[in-house]
């Protein structure tokens, strides 16, 4: 039993586990403190189990995804974007000057020091998921 039943209610929302969230879901947004069980939770195993449709938005903490692996996911087209206002650049700039090219579609950096910019990255990536069609 979920103590936010009534949300889920509310919302339509059906609760399950997060292999099954990481399977069928379209869009996956982050908001969860770093610790060592969020630690590279979205890593190689759950992009290569996302839809080639996804969009991961993270708007939590850097850490929370593996960035190289995301780069892969990326670069391969086993997801189709991401969003990102929290990073940790594990592989020096590469990550910020491959993948935060403005002039590309798939992926947005908008990095935040307030909810104000997290709610904005969110609406950028639905703005650019909606005129990819």
């Amino acid at each position: 039993e979920h103590k936010f039943t009534d949300i889920s209610d509310y919302w339509g929302a059906t609760y399950v586990d997060f292999d099954t969230l990481v399977r069928e879901s379209d869009f996956i947004t982050l908001h969860s403190p770093l610790t060592p069980e969020t630690e590279n939770m979205f890593s190689t195993a759950q992009f290569a189990a996302m839809k080639d449709t996804a969009i991961l938005v993270n708007t939590a903490r850097g850490g929370i995804v593996d960035e190289a692996a995301l780069y892969e996911a990326l670069k391969s087209g086993q997801i189709r974007g991401a969003a990102l206002d929290a990073v940790v650049f594990t592989d020096g700039d590469l990550f910020l000057e491959e993948m935060g090219d403005s002039r590309r579609m798939d992926v947005v950096y908008y990095p935040t020091v307030n909810e104000y910019n997290g709610r904005r990255t969110v609406q950028i990536v639905v703005r650019n998921w909606k005129f990819r069609g």
